[in-house]
Order: structure tokens, then sequence, then C-alpha cells
């Protein structure tokens, strides 16, 4: 399934579709689980720095932080109670 949003999203953004390709990445961001984020967030954040788009900028880089504060929040918690899965573990820290 996210192979799916990441071809569309990268269509979209290859034909400068800005308007569409952030609604798809928005779109897809709602739809995926919160571990599969990680391929959605590099053709968000492309989007971002190629066009001059500031307003739409500051939002996305803010949603982004979050994310990965609350990633960097959970390892911590994970390793500090010392029952983190290997298998959450390496999902955590491969794309950190």
């Amino acid at each position: 399934m996210p192979r799916i949003w990441t071809d569309y999203c990268q269509f979209l953004l290859d034909q400068c579709f800005i308007t569409r390709t952030r609604k798809a990445c928005d779109r897809a961001l709602r739809s995926l689980p919160i571990t599969q984020h990680h391929r959605v967030w590099p053709i968000y954040l492309k989007l971002i720095e190629t066009y001059d788009i500031p307003d739409t900028g500051v939002k996305v880089y803010k949603r982004y932080s979050k994310v990965k504060f609350m990633r960097s929040i959970f390892l911590q918690l994970q390793l500090q109670l010392q029952t983190i899965d290997s298998k959450i573990f390496f999902i955590f820290t491969a794309n950190a």
C-alpha cells in the first residue's frame, strides 16, 4: 500500500503539481500507519525544498518535527523500560 502512495506522490511532484502533491502527501500520511510514514516524508520535504512555499513550508516542518520528536521520546522510554522489541527498534532507528 505505501508503494502506491509514494509512486503517486512522486509522479505528481515530477509533474510540478504543487497543490495536488501536497494534498496527496497529506492523504498518504493520514491513511498509512505511523510505521510507514518514513516513506512519504522524503517526498513531502522534497516538495517544500524544491518550491518556495514559505507558509506551507513552516507548517510541514512543524508537523515533521513533531513526528521526529515523538519518535525519539518513544525510543527513550522503551530503552529506559528495556522492553523494546528488536523489530520495533529496527523500524524506528533505521529511519531516524
